[in-house]
């Protein structure tokens, strides 16, 4: 148990707490997971519009 790695736990209360947080180092990673999460997103809609396009033009 004590061998585990520490998991980090951050718990925002005010402007000033996200702006100690936000050090390169730290924020590196979730940053890049958003971005990740944001182009799957924008792609997912995509892919969405273009299979609602051709159901429309579909006669079946």
């Amino acid at each position: 148990m004590a061998s585990e790695p520490q998991k980090k736990i951050l718990v925002i209360e005010d402007d000033e707490d996200i702006r100690t947080a936000l050090d390169p180092n730290w924020f590196q990673i979730p940053f890049a997971a958003l971005t990740a999460a944001v182009a799957a997103v924008q792609i997912g809609a995509s892919v969405k519009s273009v299979v609602g396009q051709r159901r429309r033009t579909s006669p079946a």
